[in-house]
């Protein structure tokens, strides 16, 4: 998913790990807004700033200053003059706080992978870091990480603890130890639904053949045949070689049968069962084979990965896109490119009427502290988070901060002459280095919570629903673009279709067994479904595949899992 062909500022959408913002618990009243800082450039003459650009003051400053040392990452692009330890939103911490944060080491990629892993064999880690699982239960295991409950529920302010759903969200289970008595890591939350997709339909062409928007696996089928069959398109729906991504999936047509691949589910017994085994999910198999095989799809989808997915329909040889909602601003892109206009479709429903889409994931990254990092630097860190759930939470409306209204958040500190320049008619223009989106190792910047997209979102429609006369230029900056708008109504589509998201209900920590089976049994589903789609192999080789796939040892999983969940269930 983070190849090589995502922008930076996609990269962070698609990860979710947009800046953060938070309350801080010993903010108390508003306080007036700061000024912006001294690297902003003088104001030209003949433009007028009509606002005040500010952040939530500090929640505490620590004297004599805290050292923290956290990987840093290498991409980010200065200002000239400025560099990762001397910028505008660095000196802030710095100054304002009393926090430092020195360079463990720079790099990205694989090369930041062999790095951390040369940190855990000589026991050099860094103070902090964000893992994600398996990495993260082995040292826990190996004891190489702090246990700091007491530590986050003394200092995060009561706004962190509600944003990040703490302790009842889902997305703390796999953090706790010990019956929920120790924790030994932060997952701040994924943003709701940011994997969810939504499909896309070139509403021009339903015009054209006069037919109506299709709310059914039958309706969709007639579609995309008609559009082809028009000359419309060569193809219909774009795809890609991942069928269950988070880009052209076809996620909706299996939930239109209530099965979701790839997702442990009780169906009523009291027992999770692997659903890619499901016998009904042959049915979308075959229905999706059919598809190629009229011509519905790239005939070489499955050599292309979701960026050369997208450009099947900006190529005009597709009508149906699917992406998450932060792929609004791809399908503008594709209008302008084709000249047609594309609306978002609701969830198909399947031959007796049934509707589901695969859920988001809660459990993401986990922040990490090394185990014998001293309390206060634990508690630094995390009265920045506070800091940061005020900036986005409250930001845009009660401290004059105006990087939370960025699309997923900028939350830098919006400055003249770094984040943005006035254009010829006196008014905002971004510039490329953009204080939030360059300095995403300081601290928890870019952590997300669950609701974090709504309350970006929440923030630009209130500024939508007032007379644009009483707005300032920044304000009406952050509410002009008509495709942000559009991102918005299609977020809260995922939200009205709530009900019939279908959940993994396996959130558990992986056994040693679990590790060791699951990349060969993972491989094997990838290429039987491939194949079945492809015409490569009969429908049978369905059959097989749940044959196979016991042998191999999805049965020690299965066993595996229930432990979990009866653990989890039988309180």
């Amino acid at each position: 998913m983070t190849n090589g062909s995502l922008s930076r500022r996609d990269f962070l959408r698609a990860t979710a790990i947009a800046t953060g913002a938070l309350a801080a618990a010993a903010c108390g009243p508003t306080a007036p807004v700061q000024e912006a800082a001294p690297e902003a450039a003088a104001t030209g003459p003949e433009c007028e700033q009509d606002w005040v650009s500010g952040w939530p003051p500090a929640p505490i400053k620590y004297d004599p200053v805290v050292e923290i040392s956290v990987p840093f990452n290498a991409w980010p692009t200065f200002k000239p003059g400025h560099e990762p330890t001397d910028n505008p939103y660095y000196n802030w911490y710095l100054e304002e706080m009393g926090i430092k944060f020195n360079i463990h080491w720079m790099a990205d990629g694989e090369l930041r992978t062999q790095k951390l892993q040369a940190d855990i064999a000589a026991g050099t880690m860094p103070d902090m870091i964000n893992l994600q699982d398996p990495l993260f239960n082995q040292l826990i295991d190996e004891g190489a990480l702090k246990e700091i409950k007491d530590i986050w529920e003394a200092t995060a302010s009561p706004l962190s603890l509600d944003v990040h759903r703490y302790p009842e969200g889902k997305n703390w289970i796999h953090c706790f130890r010990n019956n929920r008595q120790e924790l030994y890591g932060l997952d701040l939350g994924i943003t709701d639904k940011v994997f969810c997709t939504i499909s896309w339909i070139r509403n021009d062409w339903l015009e054209q053949l006069d037919i109506p928007m299709p709310d059914s696996i039958e309706g969709w089928d007639e579609t995309l045949h008609a559009f082809n069959e028009g000359g419309l398109c060569d193809y219909g729906i774009t795809a890609q070689k991942a069928l269950f991504s988070w880009a052209h999936d076809f996620t909706k047509v299996f939930g239109a049968y209530r099965v979701m691949p790839g997702l442990w589910r009780d169906y009523g017994d009291g027992k999770l069962v692997y659903d890619s085994l499901t016998e009904t999910n042959k049915e979308v198999l075959a229905l999706l084979n059919s598809w190629y095989n009229d011509g519905l799809m790239d005939p070489d989808f499955h050599t292309l990965d979701w960026a050369s997915g997208l450009n099947t329909a900006a190529d005009g040889k597709a009508g149906i896109v699917t992406m998450p909602m932060w792929g609004t601003s791809r399908i503008v892109e594709i209008e302008k490119i084709v000249g047609g206009e594309f609306t978002t479709m609701p969830l198909p429903k399947g031959p007796t009427g049934e509707m589901g889409r695969r859920w988001t994931s809660p459990v993401f990254h986990a922040w990490v502290f090394r185990h014998d990092l001293e309390d206060i630097k634990v508690e630094a860190l995390i009265q920045q988070l506070n800091h940061q759930r005020e900036l986005h939470v409250n930001g845009p409306e009660k401290h004059g901060a105006y990087g939370p209204l960025d699309d997923m958040g900028n939350d830098g500190l919006f400055l003249e002459g770094y984040d943005w320049e006035w254009d010829e008619n006196c008014e905002i223009s971004l510039l490329e280095w953009q204080t939030g989106t360059s300095f995403r190792d300081v601290g928890f910047h870019h952590a997300t919570y669950p609701g974090y997209q709504r309350h970006a979102d929440l923030n630009r429609q209130r500024l939508r629903k007032m007379d644009p006369a009483e707005l300032t230029k920044v304000e009406r900056f952050f509410i002009r673009d008509p495709g942000l708008a559009r991102q918005e109504t299609a977020y809260e589509q995922l939200f009205e279709e709530a009900e019939y998201e279908i959940e993994n209900e396996y959130l558990g920590v992986n056994t040693p067994r679990m590790n060791e089976l699951l990349p060969d049994l993972q491989k094997l589903e990838e290429e039987v479904y491939l194949s079945i789609v492809l015409g490569l192999k009969p429908l049978d080789a369905f059959d097989e595949y749940v044959s196979r796939w016991q042998e191999l040892g999805g049965d020690e999983v299965a066993e595996d899992v229930n432990a979990w969940y009866e653990s989890h269930t039988s309180s």
